[in-house]
């Protein structure tokens, strides 16, 4: 299906093709003296008895095109462009891979520039078999206009699907054989959000290059290139690595490789620093693939953790990121020498500064047997300018990545999943479990108490329990409270275990609920109560099988800081659907700003990580807002008549002492995604000296620039949030939010039995 498609795009490329042409008269030259609107109708222009008069032609040509290439890309393009060319065109694919067709016609509209002579110019530039720029130029007085229009297949059909236009700034044809020129068009779009024109620069091959060069060029320079890497920057080979900076080529040769984009990557927060730890042996296969290093040579180049036996990696983040403008190699020369190696004499092409040749380099290439090839050195060839690197940005040291995420929140993530996660609950989870399966079978507890429930009534009606840290000394207590009717009230009994001594403290104290003075403050605790029943009880031990996941993939979700306690972990069931999610908060600033990722688990137990949409109003916005969601443990929510249950949240921001802005809405969980749906906004605005406010409330805009422009009354303001929720019922909802201690994480890491029992804690305080 994929080739007959393919087929089926070059058939209506060539007969669009072949309509241009036959407008234009067999043979027709690309440059004439037509004025530029002449020629793009040339194009535009089609008619239904050009078609039926080729069509035959063009598919017969076409499937000899198929048979031939195997519909191997670069050959289609060729074959499309040697078309063009038979057309009379000049044409030459975007990434100048392919020689230049009617290569005269651009040498002799460049001649008529440099003698201030009247010509005009058409050049095709296929970006993909499915994708052609047009270039329409026209000279007069030795001034150039350019008119480039943008066409797409779409509809069985080759479609006009943009155009801009504007005078060449620079135009100069390069002593290499290249046609460069550069301007600035105007879009309304891109003025709004730069307040400028857009750059346009084009750099094309007319010289045609030796086929060998363009091969080698291929298969040894392409895949490296010059982003985000100084192989080709640098003088090295396989004696002295010098400065080659050995993380940068393995992202490099990783997608090499595997096919594939490295998945060690940075976090989608640029405030996070990630730490990976890669295994030694994919880390020393995929280097040592390409490159003849040896471990020593590796490891005095990178970070090796002989203990555990890897690398530690750090992605390039915010910090290390590069101008999207990066020249591309060009293999120029080679020399086959009598070892078997090759020696490339490459030029780097730097369109964006006006350069076919910003440096030239050479690199030795050794082949391999088996088809691979390894790296063998770099050397960075004297010229008589300084090459411009300015599109690089070298990876942080050690020391600099420690000073740029000193305030920041660090993530660890090691390659194993960890497997040292105990089976069996935990203690006391276990000993409570027991303890409360005997009072709700035997109606007694370990110590021989004896509870005379109603008769009349359900034994466990009105019978609860908590696991809480009641006297806050760092151990979890359980509160049973039961219904005496002889009393007629609600007695609490406390059971404490001493994990260390292996003792259940029975009847450790005894408070009745009507004696004031005897009574603790649960509430103000908020301590969590659950109904004393079967359901809930062996809830606990289905918790616990989710938290070992959580546990055992903690390198997916845990946040290492020099705060911990701006991070804080929620297990919940956000839809009450059985499966709990693990909700990561993450507060900058004074507390008040945040980030949140969510976290599930499939039916198959698999850790996986939410996305999360945010909405304005149930509509996509064009910029990101973020709710304080771990700000508030009571919270109102709401469930829809489908399930779906909707948690209230809110996202405040600043601007200075005096302003600040408020988003209010709903985030739920639905179809695999997190949605945040901002439904209203108000502007505060606070006089410092009186401390007095003056509120200003809108609606919500999915657009950034229209936001605040219409304001509303403060009965609208809430009659918003009771339309949204209009229908739904009201839930009671308390979110037991916990945090890891400085002394728990070393390294970046907390071990796994502290995490089960922190996240048992936050799925047993939430409600």
């Amino acid at each position: 299906m994929k080739k007959y498609a393919l087929c089926i795009v070059i058939v209506i490329f060539i007969l669009w093709v072949a309509g241009c042409g036959a407008q234009s008269g067999s043979g027709a030259s690309g440059i004439d003296s037509k004025t530029d609107e002449d020629s793009a109708e040339q194009i535009e222009d089609e008619t239904d008895t050009t078609r039926k008069e080729t069509s035959d032609e063009v598919r017969k040509l076409c499937m000899e095109i198929y048979e031939e290439t195997r519909t191997q890309p670069l050959e289609m393009m060729q074959a499309i462009i040697q078309k063009l060319g038979e057309r009379g065109y000049s044409a030459v694919d975007s990434r100048n891979q392919i020689d230049m067709t009617r290569k005269e016609q651009v040498l002799s509209f460049c001649e008529s520039v440099e003698q201030r002579k009247e010509a005009s110019l058409t050049i095709l530039v296929p970006e993909t078999p499915e994708k052609l720029d047009g270039y329409y130029l026209s000279t007069e007085n030795g001034n150039v206009e350019v008119v480039k229009e943008h066409y797409q297949y779409n509809n069985d059909c080759f479609e006009k699907t943009g155009s801009v236009s504007y005078s060449a700034d620079t135009w100069k044809y390069t002593q290499e054989g290249y046609l460069i020129f550069t301007g600035s068009s105007y879009s309304e779009q891109s003025y709004v959000l730069t307040m400028s024109d857009v750059p346009e620069v084009t750099a094309l091959r007319v010289e045609p290059l030796d086929n060998k060069c363009r091969e080698l060029n291929r298969l040894y320079m392409l895949p490296t290139g010059y982003e985000k890497n100084n192989m080709f920057l640098c003088d090295w080979d396989e004696e002295d690595y010098g400065e080659l900076e050995f993380y940068d080529v393995f992202d490099r040769f990783y997608a090499m490789r595997n096919g594939q984009a490295v998945p060690y990557v940075a976090d989608e927060n640029i405030s996070v620093g990630m730490i990976y730890q890669i295994g030694q042996e994919e880390f020393e296969t995929v280097l040592m693939e390409y490159l003849p290093a040896d471990l020593n040579s590796i490891r005095s180049h990178t970070k090796y953790l002989s203990e555990n036996k890897v690398y530690e990696y750090r992605p390039r983040g915010f910090y290390e990121a590069e101008s999207p403008n990066i020249p591309y190699p060009e293999v120029v020369g080679y020399a086959a020498d009598d070892d078997g190696t090759l020696t490339l004499t490459v030029n780097a092409v730097y369109p964006s500064e006006g350069t076919s040749k910003a440096y030239t380099h050479e690199v030795m290439i050794r082949p391999l047997q088996d088809g691979g090839f390894q790296y063998l050195s770099n050397k960075m060839l004297p010229s008589k300018d300084d090459y411009d690197t300015g599109w690089h940005t070298e990876r942080l040291t050690e020391e600099e990545w420690n000073d740029a995420y000193a305030d920041k929140a660090v993530r660890m993530v090691s390659e194993a999943v960890s497997e040292s996660v105990s089976d069996e609950l935990p203690q006391p989870y276990a000993v409570y479990m027991e303890v409360l399966e005997q009072i709700m079978t035997q109606y007694s507890d370990p110590a021989g108490r004896i509870f005379e429930f109603d008769e009349s009534r359900d034994k466990m009606e009105d019978s609860f329990f908590a696991i809480h840290d009641v006297d806050e000394d760092g151990r979890q207590e359980l509160v049973f409270r039961f219904y005496e009717h002889q009393a007629d009230g609600f007695t609490e009994i406390i059971y404490s275990y001493d994990e260390k001594n292996g003792v259940l403290l029975m009847n450790r104290k005894e408070y009745e609920a009507w004696e004031e003075e005897k009574t603790p403050h649960f509430y103000e605790m908020n301590v969590t109560f659950h109904p004393a029943t079967e359901e809930s009880v062996k809830g606990i031990e289905t918790a616990y099988e989710q938290v070992k996941v959580y546990a055992r993939h903690a390198d997916g979700w845990l946040f290492g800081a020099v705060d911990p306690s701006m991070i804080s972990y929620l297990l919940y069931d956000m839809n009450q659907d059985g499966r709990l999610e693990l909700i990561v908060n993450l507060k900058q600033g004074s507390g008040m700003y945040s980030d949140n990722y969510f976290y599930t688990l499939t039916e198959d137990m698999e850790f996986v990580k939410l996305p999360i949409v945010t909405l304005c109003d149930s509509q996509e916005r064009d910029w990101i807002s973020v709710f304080d969601i771990a700000s508030y443990e009571y919270m109102k929510a709401y469930r829809d008549n489908t399930g779906v249950i909707y948690y209230e949240g809110k996202d405040y921001q600043r601007d200075g002492s005096d302003i600040g802005y408020v988003e209010t809405g709903f985030y739920y969980l639905k179809g695999g995604a997190v949605y945040q749906d901002s439904i209203r906004q108000s502007t505060i605005y606070s006089d410092v000296e009186t401390g007095e406010e003056e509120i200003h409330y809108y609606r919500m805009a999915t657009n950034y620039n229209t936001a605040d422009t219409e304001e509303i009354t403060d009965k609208t303001y809430e009659d918003i949030r009771e339309d949204y929720i209009c229908g739904m019922t009201e839930l009671s909802v308390y979110h037991n939010w916990v945090y890891f201690k400085g002394e728990e994480i070393t390294d970046n890491k907390v071990k796994p039995e502290v995490i089960c029992d922190r996240f048992l804690q936050s799925y047993l305080g939430s409600l």
